[in-house]
């Protein structure tokens, strides 16, 4: 029995192989427009060389830049002040990637230190090794992962709720932390595969070199907006007719429909219609919408039937 299992394994493993280079093919043969696409939209900061280095990871990866399965962020050291490159994907993508190799055999129930107050939560995938279905463990741990002050979501939500860049994680701690163990142990089974891939929620706590204007009361330094004026993270100015159709545009690109823009918008800010949305509000929401998948911002959801949306955010 191990000998056919083994044997089973390699013809998957052959196969797999096959699959992921037919998947990966277009990824492979970048044209000179679109790799300049890529250089304008997604790695607006980078260099030569770190556009190169984005593009081998999409390459290894097989995983679209231009689909946002993977993108490219700028983070400064807050100890050093130094400039470091993260190219990141989903838990989706990091799925997808484990998947194609063939190797990939599931995972066990996430378990959580406390149900109710989770600071820790545990996971385990599996892989199959040479036929052998072998265990491979990834822990995440609040206190390391949640981009704020608090020891546990309880008392995150007691002394940090007017931190905007937590409002996710306080709203649905088990998600999250469940997310960051899974991408731990999935790069502790794929090293070859995953190394030097991150996911968005474990650099939640990085500061991006652009990072988002936060509709938040604390003072922070002035920042520029879209159309090139200078405003402040705390602006009541309200959201122009450009950039909701700027933010219509980038919810379809992620999957994201009009109910769930809709639930955003009334539960991170309490209002009914984007157009009431100020600045901040408007650059938090765009960073939410780019790199949370719509079922993350809440924990139950009744789906309905695909059917044509219309925009939500154009003035009918």
């Amino acid at each position: 029995m191990p000998k056919l299992q083994a044997k089973m394994a390699r013809k998957v493993g052959k196969m797999s192989t096959e699959i992921q280079r037919v998947e990966s093919m277009s990824i492979q043969e970048w044209s000179t427009d679109k790799v300049d696409l890529i250089k304008r939209t997604i790695c607006k900061d980078a260099t030569s060389d770190e556009l190169e280095l984005f593009m081998y990871q999409c390459k290894k990866t097989g995983l679209d830049p231009l689909a946002r399965q993977i993108y490219f962020q700028k983070y400064k050291n807050r100890n050093t002040g130094k400039e470091t490159v993260s190219i990141i994907t989903g838990i989706d993508g990091y799925r997808l990637v484990a998947h194609r190799t063939g190797n990939y055999a599931g995972n066990d129930p996430t378990k959580f230190d406390d149900e109710n107050d989770p600071t820790v939560a545990f996971v385990t995938v599996f892989k199959l090794v040479q036929g052998v279905r072998c265990a491979f463990h990834g822990t995440a741990r609040w206190s390391q992962y949640y981009p704020g002050l608090g020891k546990s979501p309880s008392e995150s939500s007691a002394i940090d709720s007017n931190n905007f860049r937590g409002t996710l994680w306080r709203k649905m701690p088990h998600v999250l932390l469940e997310k960051c163990a899974e991408a731990q142990a999935l790069r502790r089974a794929f090293p070859s595969e995953l190394t030097g891939l991150y996911t968005s929620e474990e650099m939640e706590q990085a500061e991006p070199i652009q990072k988002p204007i936060q509709a938040t009361a604390k003072a922070s330094p002035l920042q520029f907006s879209e159309v090139g004026e200078q405003i402040s993270p705390n602006s009541s100015r309200l959201v122009t007719q450009a950039q909701l159709g700027r933010l219509w545009a980038i919810a379809t690109a992620r999957g994201w429909k009009t109910e769930d823009c809709k639930f955003a918008i009334g539960t991170f800010f309490g209002k009914e219609s984007s157009k009431e949305l100020t600045w901040g509000e408007y650059e938090y929401l765009v960073d939410l919408i780019q790199k949370h998948h719509p079922a993350d911002v809440y924990s139950e959801k009744t789906t309905e039937a695909d059917v044509e949306i219309p925009n939500p955010f154009v003035e009918k």
